[in-house]
């Protein structure tokens, strides 16, 4: 799980990572992939089926491809667990990690998803692009609130992107292993911490461009030199 000759991966916590140049993670022309590890809370890696023809590219980078009309990747957790994986409240620990490329951005609600919820509620979170070309994280809270970052990574390049949340109501946004902006991410109402089951897509969209990559880390506090380490692990990948 490095970059060739680099550092490895921060494996504490690691409940999912979906990697679309790993062969045990996918296999060109099928329609399902798997998590490279496994948790304590599974007894087998997670499994998510590729619904309505996600594509993938077979070139060095290797990636998923979204079409932005109907395409998703759903995250199964079967036949032992309840489908999708929670995150938890405000006052969790819990990192999500995705390397993606795109143009594409959206403050409308639960459009330019990365990672959501597929029902149309209660939902706790959608994780994605705002319309300003910056990461967001909108989240629920007695209301709908939209937080966004303050780095452009709409421009159609490679980036990894990092919500880091901490155990005070606020999520640390990180671009490229950089601290960007510290926002509130507060969560009223346990029916309101659901699972996020759904990749490249949420209960209201889809998401229009490349996704290589995505980890959810649960209960692990992550430090800025781990979000650092993750992006060297795995910079060189993308000619970086």
């Amino acid at each position: 799980m490095s970059a060739k000759g680099g550092p490895d991966i921060v494996r504490n916590g690691l409940v999912l990572y979906l990697d679309a140049a790993n062969s045990k993670s996918y296999v060109s022309g099928s329609d399902t992939a798997y998590s490279l590890v496994y948790s304590g809370s599974y007894s087998s890696p997670v499994s998510c089926s590729l619904v309505n023809g996600v594509g993938y590219s077979t070139d060095n980078i290797d990636y998923f491809i979204f079409d932005g009309s109907n395409d998703r990747i759903l995250v199964e957790n079967r036949p032992e667990q309840s489908t999708g994986i929670r995150l938890g409240s405000g006052t969790t620990y819990w990192v999500v990690n995705a390397w993606v490329k795109t143009s594409s951005g959206s403050n409308s609600l639960g459009q330019s998803p990365i990672l959501s919820n597929r029902s149309g509620g209660p939902v706790m979170c959608n994780i994605g692009i705002a319309g300003n070309g910056t990461m967001k994280y909108e989240h629920y809270s007695g209301s709908w609130f939209l937080k966004t970052g303050s780095l452009s990574v709409n421009d159609n390049k490679w980036h990894m992107l990092s919500w880091n949340n901490l155990n005070n109501n606020t999520l640390n946004m990180y671009v490229d292993g950089l601290f960007d902006v510290n926002v509130s991410s507060s969560v009223v109402g346990g029916g309101n911490i659901n699972p996020v089951d759904i990749i490249g897509a949420s209960w209201a969209s889809t998401f229009n461009g490349n996704i290589a990559s995505l980890s959810i880390y649960i209960g692990t506090v992550f430090t800025p030199e781990q979000i650092l380490q993750n992006y060297n692990a795995t910079k060189g990948r993308f000619g970086l």
